[in-house]
């Protein structure tokens, strides 16, 4: 089964309808009929409710709905109370030259030899030549 790992640009287009929204659900709901398999950092559930509570478009109670509706979908979370997880992660980020929060993102898909999909084009423009990933626009579901 493919093992996915997605960023908070990814999960985010579940709740609020954006540009390559479609996509977005549609790995989804490849999760859904487990056809796919997704781990997300714990991370997630932080990046998750600031978005769903920042997002001018969603009011408070839409924004419960949809933090529960994620946490409602039994995705593995992954702790990264590790030394040496986190030790990766910052090393992670000196690499690349990309944030702690986007670089627990690369190091949990190179801990668990997945694909890394997300839709922050200058993150991907800095790890694509190094990790397993992909930009949401360029993905091809019928792939997984």
């Amino acid at each position: 089964m493919k093992q996915l790992i997605l960023d908070a640009s990814v999960v985010s287009k579940w709740f609020i309808e954006e540009q390559y929204t479609n996509k977005a659900l549609q790995i989804r709901n490849l999760y859904a009929q487990g056809k796919i398999d997704i781990t997300l950092p714990v991370l997630i559930l932080f990046e998750l409710g600031n978005v769903l509570m920042r997002h001018p478009s969603i009011t408070l109670e839409d924004s419960k709905k949809a933090f529960e509706g994620f946490l409602n979908l039994g995705i593995k979370l992954k702790s990264f109370v590790e030394t040496e997880a986190l030790a990766k992660t910052l090393e992670t980020a000196r690499r690349f030259n990309i944030t702690f929060y986007d670089a627990s993102y690369v190091t949990l898909s190179e801990l668990q030899n997945a694909k890394f999909v997300t839709a922050d084009k200058k993150l991907y423009e800095k790890i694509r030549n190094e990790i397993d990933v992909s930009l949401l626009t360029s993905i091809k579901i019928e792939d997984f």
